[in-house]
């Protein structure tokens, strides 16, 4: 009896050792539209996204094909591209989220600047008219994709996510550029779970055990 209860322990186990739930974000990566090699898509339209082209500039906001430029995008092909605006330009989604569910909220970022700049992204977590996070400031002179995680708590059955590019003064030029974008259900980790687990089943076998 004691064999069977850890045994059940244990498959519980292997189940919680398998990957996350699926990512929330329709359209994470920018795929769709489909962008050739050196174009880019200036009407903007991404299947899921809402853009908010910023200041009189119509092409504050659009999807580039990495390979356009020389390098790679975070995952895929494309990537969602922000110039300064006044304003400041902005793309949104709005999930279908489980109140009281913590959810793990990440995208990559690389950003561009001709005149030594960090760059500034203010990302937001929008749940029941609330604004939940900040802005993260990447340092000038980065040359690769940095992922940034923020833990969140849905509020609502409709939260939305927004990413802005903050970088708007006179005098300044660059660009960020911003790849898979993820919201998945947040869970315990794998082995934390499994050790947990076992030692569960430990205690129960002692306790089962004969004097």
């Amino acid at each position: 009896m004691v064999l069977r209860r850890i045994t059940w322990i244990l498959l519980v186990c292997l189940v919680a050792a398998l990957p996350a739930s699926a990512n929330l974000v329709a359209n994470g990566s920018f795929e769709n539209p489909v962008v050739s090699a050196n174009a880019r898509c200036d009407t903007w339209g991404a299947n899921g996204w809402t853009a908010s082209l910023a200041g009189s500039n119509p092409e504050s906001t659009y999807i580039f094909n990495a390979a356009s430029n020389g390098w790679v995008a975070a995952q895929g092909a494309n990537v969602l591209t922000m110039f300064p605006s006044s304003g400041g330009p902005s793309v949104s989604q709005t999930l279908t989220t489980v109140v009281g569910q913590a959810y793990d909220f990440s995208f990559a970022l690389l950003g561009a600047s001709w005149y030594g700049q960090g760059t500034t992204v203010t990302v937001s977590w929008i749940s029941n008219s609330v604004d939940l996070i900040g802005q993260w400031a990447q340092a000038a002179g980065t040359t690769t994709w940095e992922t940034k995680h923020f833990l969140v708590t849905a509020g609502s059955t409709s939260d939305t996510i927004k990413l802005t590019y903050a970088d708007y003064q006179t005098g300044f030029w660059g660009a960020a550029n911003i790849d898979n974008v993820q919201v998945n259900a947040a869970v315990p980790e794998p082995g934390s779970l499994c050790a947990m687990l076992v030692g569960l089943a430990g205690v129960i076998g002692l306790k089962r055990r004969p004097r």
